[in-house]
């Protein structure tokens, strides 16, 4: 999985900078949880150098916006002080695949360096560190890391995949309203990433350091398989619009049902009691933050109408899909049946869109764009 999962790299129509509004909605609405963490993070008087780490930096902006709004935290907390603000060296993580020359490409000019008339300059060193956050990729020195838009991605057990096992996940891409013995196979692979995680980052933190994370969350803490409330299926890629695409391919016979059974998202979505249970586990951390942020609004009321009425628009939400998850269809079943899944998809979003725009009760059964958030923030003992 490793190998294979990142996000649409470039910055073409369905790249992931060119189709993350969404998430730079909810980080923006993540600057406050931002700010006290950087508060009362342990910022010494007159360090020479402080280190910020960004885990799923991706290839979009808002891993660049957000790290500007931690440096003018920082900047901020130490204008108070009446101290001098220390170097900066910004880490930006991800997989080894992820396009990280996009990331660097949008960069703005180091301070200090900029051409006369430059608009925004950036006051930290920047640098690339591929690898897997659920190993050890730091040394033993970092004062804050951010995991920002951390979505719950795993492994998948591996039983689900296996024609042979009775965990077999047949006739579905995900554990939403499926079988429960397969829904507590991901919630238990779910725990062990967790897990290893937060121990890796145990070992990466300075004494006082901040770790703030934010993922996709659930109410339901009792029923794995109830990973988000029906009418926000489609928030996580499934229900009606995405599994239909794949009837339709297997339906015209361009796929076989088989390419359609071994397919997974490798995405499980914790409740907040699952994550308590892993940082009791773990150990090492004081639990600043804990929180459940229940139906976070990621667009205005204004601008999920004219997404409605245009349909161009409303075809973008397929593009984002696209910008999620084209790179493991491609790996699953090639760039040809791929691009015909997503003519599929976006046809669909396209009818259900217009389906909504004069019908206010459908818009409210759907959620449309709203999702629950988990806010994690704590400080290394």
């Amino acid at each position: 999985m490793e190998r294979i999962m990142w996000m649409n790299g470039g910055n073409g129509e369905t790249s992931y900078d060119r189709m993350s509004v969404v998430q730079a909605y909810a980080l923006k609405s993540l600057q406050p949880s931002l700010a006290e963490a950087v508060h009362i993070m342990n910022l010494h008087i007159n360090p020479s150098l402080l280190r910020i780490a960004d885990f799923g930096s991706a290839t979009g902006r808002n891993s660049l916006a957000c790290m500007d709004f931690v440096v003018a935290c920082i900047r901020r907390e130490y204008q108070s002080r009446n101290s001098l603000m220390p170097e900066i060296q910004a880490f930006f993580n991800d997989l080894p695949a992820n396009d990280f020359n996009t990331l660097f490409s949008l960069l703005p000019p180091m301070k200090g360096a900029e051409e006369p008339g430059a608009g925004l300059v950036r006051e930290y060193f920047a640098a690339g560190v591929p690898g897997s956050f659920y190993r050890r990729l730091f040394l033993r020195d970092i004062p804050a890391l951010f995991a920002l838009d951390f979505t719950g991605t795993l492994q998948i057990p591996a039983e689900v995949t296996d024609p042979e096992s009775e965990l077999y996940n047949r006739g579905s891409c995900w554990i939403m309203g499926g079988k429960p013995s397969i829904a507590q196979a991901f919630a238990e692979q779910s725990k062990t990433d967790l897990r290893k995680f937060l121990q890796c980052r145990a070992a990466e933190l300075v004494p006082g350091g901040i770790l703030h994370c934010y993922l996709s969350g659930r109410a339901d803490c009792a029923d794995p398989t109830n990973q988000t409330i029906p009418e926000r299926q489609h928030r996580f890629m499934t229900g009606y619009d995405f599994e239909g695409a794949w009837d339709d391919l297997i339906e015209e016979g361009i796929i076989t049902e088989e390419t359609w059974d071994a397919f997974n998202l490798p995405i499980y979505i914790p409740s907040l009691e699952e994550i308590q249970d892993c940082i009791n586990t773990v150990g090492g951390f004081e639990v600043i933050r804990l929180e459940h942020l229940e139906d976070l609004e990621l667009y205005s009321d204004d601008a999920r109408m004219r997404m409605l009425q245009e349909p161009k628009k409303c075809a973008k939400f397929s593009s984002w899909v696209r910008s999620l998850v084209e790179p493991l269809m491609v790996v699953h079943m090639g760039s040809e049946c791929t691009d015909e899944w997503f003519l599929r998809h976006e046809r669909r979003v396209a009818t259900r869109c217009r389906s909504m725009l004069h019908n206010r009760q459908e818009q409210e059964h759907y959620k449309f764009l709203s999702a629950d958030f988990l806010l994690v923030v704590l400080k290394k003992l």
